[in-house]
């Protein structure tokens, strides 16, 4: 082995050992909640929101294995805080960044130690949050995680970026007059996530503050609340609200390859926020606004630099859709060309081996944007016979092209003895009236994804075409 050899291999190993991106060790716990062991009501959507947080997580730069997630029965107050005090400091050091989401209930208990302005301490509840009588006058909640709680199990994390996402209520004040817009295309009401019970201690709110309030011991925290102390944040049976906000935004911002900061991020959820609700402008307090506390983060990118050069979009989305190949039966899509010029249209067959069955194709652009292509505004409904499926069909009035980046693209096929149609599913593209645009292809959902996954017998192909 010559000198110059060796000293090379030593150059490149001491790069590697020092990068921080190909050895930072940051964590990410996902905690949701639909079911509670002894309290109603349940909460639609949760898991899909831990399907998005999921999705927008690796999207920030965390690895799949140092991403928890904890859902129900396993969202237990005990396993909550071991995994903040322990998991989240093991082989954690300043450099490395902690991301903490949690979704379900809020709710208020007593405040015992008078630090709060409203006599009300703000919780979130567990699993196995349970009501228990307090005295003749108060019921309270046991393992609830209090405020003061989880500030005190967040001093334990010895990182020095701590991101925390709250996609739950702080207050119990309803809104009779809020309703969903029609953009989400739902067949259900929302529910308010804001757990209460009965002689629970009330008091008149402070709209400012805040579940989890930054103090000076946690200075270090980026933490983003769905609502105020006195709003209601909303879950629905494609994800609560919030949280397909930061879906959207999160996964656009990496497609766009966008600085995407603390302070910009609350800024695009605000008003996607107030998009997509309805309200009774006579109402004081008409939607629910996020609450962004940082003392040291705002302006700062959420996207670490490494990542940003990268299509790492594409990976998540086809990461996620990939797995489904192997239980799956085969649908074969073909084209004569594998290759195509920028802005040159694509063509493809579709081989359909089963009558009267449910079409869903997807398009994945090199820097991972997503296209719904069937259904279509042209062609709304998708149950199809056997056969050979050309596309674009002749009731598609839109091309298919090759467009910028170059790069691998992808065309997912799915097809469902049950009914599953992407296009309602889709969060995505619709008017005030809850009608699509006729010139948007929306994205692929969570909750279409969770459909497929539930299907004891479906087929899917997947088609590579790469844009030069």
């Amino acid at each position: 082995m010559s000198q110059d050899f060796k000293k090379n291999l030593f150059l490149f190993f001491l790069i590697l050992f020092f990068s921080p991106f190909n050895y930072a060790i940051d964590k990410a716990l996902l905690i949701g909640v639909s079911e509670y062991q002894s309290i109603t009501p349940t909460l639609p959507g949760v898991s899909l929101d831990l399907d998005m947080m999921d999705s927008n997580v690796k999207l920030l730069g965390f690895k799949k294995e140092n991403i928890i997630r904890l859902d129900g029965k396993k969202a237990t107050k005990a396993n909550i805080k071991n995994k903040i005090t322990h998991w989240l400091k093991t082989d954690v050091s300043a450099k490395d960044r902690v991301l903490i989401y949690f979704s379900g209930h809020g709710s208020g208990v007593k405040d015992l130690d008078h630090d709060e302005a409203d006599l009300i301490d703000e919780v979130l509840l567990p699993y196995d949050a349970k009501i228990i009588s307090q005295s003749r006058k108060n019921d309270t909640l046991k393992n609830a995680i209090l405020d003061d709680e989880l500030k005190l199990w967040l001093t334990q994390i010895p990182s020095k970026k701590i991101i925390i996402f709250i996609d739950s209520c702080h207050s119990g004040t309803l809104y009779k007059g809020i309703t969903l817009g029609k953009k989400l295309h739902l067949t259900e009401k929302a529910q308010i996530k804001y757990f209460t019970y009965s002689r629970m201690p009330s008091a008149k709110l402070n709209t400012k503050e805040t579940l989890g309030m930054i103090d000076k011991k946690l200075k270090d925290i980026i933490f983003l609340s769905a609502t105020q102390d006195n709003e209601s944040a909303l879950a629905t049976q494609k994800g609560s609200i919030f949280t397909l906000g930061l879906f959207q935004i999160i996964h656009q911002a990496s497609i766009n390859k966008e600085d995407l900061s603390p302070l910009l991020l609350h800024k695009k959820l605000t008003a996607f926020i107030r998009d997509m609700i309805e309200t009774d402008r006579k109402i004081q307090g008409e939607i629910f606004h996020p609450q962004l506390m940082s003392l040291n983060y705002k302006n700062d990118s959420l996207f670490p630099k490494e990542i940003m050069s990268t299509n790492l979009s594409q990976k998540v989305v086809t990461n996620t859709l990939d797995p489904l190949l192997s239980v799956s039966k085969k649908l074969f899509l073909t084209t004569k060309k594998a290759r195509i010029q920028l802005n040159e249209k694509l063509f493809f067959d579709l081989k359909i081996p089963e009558n009267n069955w449910f079409l869903n194709i997807v398009y994945i652009a090199a820097n991972g944007e997503q296209s719904i292509l069937f259904p279509n505004i042209y062609q709304l409904g998708n149950q199809i016979p056997k056969g050979t499926l050309s596309f674009p069909t002749e009731k598609m009035n839109f091309d298919i092209y090759g467009k910028r980046p170059r790069g691998n693209t992808y065309l997912y096929a799915f097809l469902t003895k049950k009914k599953v149609d992407f296009y309602e599913e889709s969060t995505d593209g619709f008017n005030k009236e809850g009608d699509k645009k006729a010139d948007s292809l929306p994205r692929l959902s969570a909750r279409a994804i969770a459909m497929i996954k539930t299907q004891k017998n479906y087929y899917m192909g997947r088609l590579k075409v790469i844009v030069q």
